[in-house]
C-alpha cells in the first residue's frame, strides 16, 4: 500500500473516483486490510477531538471500508473505559438516516445489508453529537468528500449542531488533491487515513 500523502490522480466525474476506488479496495489483501485498520485506530486515539468526545456517531464498516472499531477497542485497553456514548446511524426514510446507541454486538443487517442499531436502540438527536466518523469512497487534502451515490451523509449532516466536528475516515490512496464535487457535497472538518490527517 501506498504511504505517500494525498493521490495526485485527477478525475472529471464521481463515477470516475468510485471505480478506482472500487477496484483498489477489492484488490486489498486480509492482511493490508487489517494493517490499515489498526494504523488507523492508533491515529484516531491520538486526536484530542477523538478523545474528548463525549458522544460519537461512527459506522459499522462493510469489508471493503476501512473501520474504525479497533479504536474504540484500543481506548479500552489503554485507559480502561471510554467515556463517550456511541451511536451507529440508522437508514429511515429515503434519504435520511438517524443516529441510536448501539454497541457492535447489537447491530443487525438493515438497509442495503449494512449492519445498523435496532429502531428500538436509543436515538440521539443530532444537536447531541460531538463527533462523527464518516465513512466515503473518496476524499479530498481539503476535506471534500465522495459518498456512495445515496446521499445519505449529505442529508444528514447539515443537521448537526455547528460545534459537532466530523472526521472522514480513509485508506491513503483514496485522499485526493482535489475531487469534481456538486452543490450538494458536503465536506468533514478532518480527513483521517493510516498515515496522515488532513484538516479542511
Amino acid at each position: 500500500m501506498n504511504t505517500s500523502a494525498s493521490n495526485p490522480l485527477v478525475f472529471k466525474t464521481k463515477s470516475e473516483v468510485r471505480d478506482f476506488a472500487k477496484g483498489f479496495r477489492s484488490s486489498l489483501t486480509d492482511r493490508e486490510r487489517a494493517e490499515a485498520d489498526l494504523a488507523l485506530a492508533f491515529r484516531l486515539i491520538d486526536l484530542p477531538e477523538f478523545l474528548t468526545a463525549t458522544t460519537i456517531l461512527t459506522y459499522a464498516a462493510t469489508i471493503e471500508e476501512i473501520s474504525p472499531v479497533l479504536a474504540f477497542d484500543l481506548l479500552k485497553v489503554i485507559i480502561g473505559v471510554h467515556a463517550a456514548s456511541v451511536a451507529y446511524p440508522r437508514v429511515i426514510g429515503v434519504r435520511d438516516l438517524e443516529a441510536r446507541i448501539a454497541t457492535p454486538d447489537d447491530l443487525e443487517v438493515g438497509t442495503f445489508g449494512i449492519r445498523e442499531p435496532s429502531a428500538r436502540a436509543p436515538l440521539v438527536t443530532p444537536d447531541r453529537i460531538d463527533l462523527v466518523l464518516v465513512p466515503g469512497i473518496a476524499f479530498d487534502r481539503r476535506g471534500s468528500r465522495i459518498g456512495y451515490g445515496g446521499g445519505y451523509y449529505d442529508t444528514y449532516l447539515p443537521e448537526l449542531d455547528e460545534r459537532t466536528i466530523t472526521i472522514g475516515l480513509s485508506y491513503d490512496e483514496t485522499v485526493f488533491d482535489l475531487l469534481p464535487l456538486e452543490p450538494h457535497d458536503r465536506s468533514v472538518d478532518i480527513v483521517v487515513t493510516p498515515n496522515t490527517l488532513y484538516r479542511g
